[in-house]
């Protein structure tokens, strides 16, 4: 049996695969995108007013929401690339 079967052997599953993690890399970066849009405006409102835009909290935990946020952010953004990698997939190579 050759190598390269019918279906495309190992050749195809390594496009799959490939293709899926890059799809994840995008989505990442898609977070990031939507990361500076969200936050540049916000630190210009905090850097004019703190006291105003801070809504109570203090710098620390201003500094974990931020944190939490980013992380939860990335993490939809992989997941969301994730999706995306396999419904377009299946969408152009099946």
């Amino acid at each position: 049996m050759n190598i390269m079967s019918a279906k495309g052997g190992w050749a195809f599953g390594l496009k799959k695969i490939l293709y899926i993690i890059l799809s994840c890399f995008l989505g990442f970066l898609f977070s990031i995108l939507l990361h500076v849009i969200i936050e540049i405006p916000y630190l210009k409102l905090l850097e004019k007013d703190f006291y105003k835009w801070s809504f109570g909290f203090s710098y620390q935990q201003l500094v974990l929401i931020h944190l939490i946020y980013t992380l939860v952010l990335s993490v939809l953004g992989i997941l969301f690339g994730l999706w995306l990698g396999m419904r377009w997939y299946n969408k152009l190579y099946k």
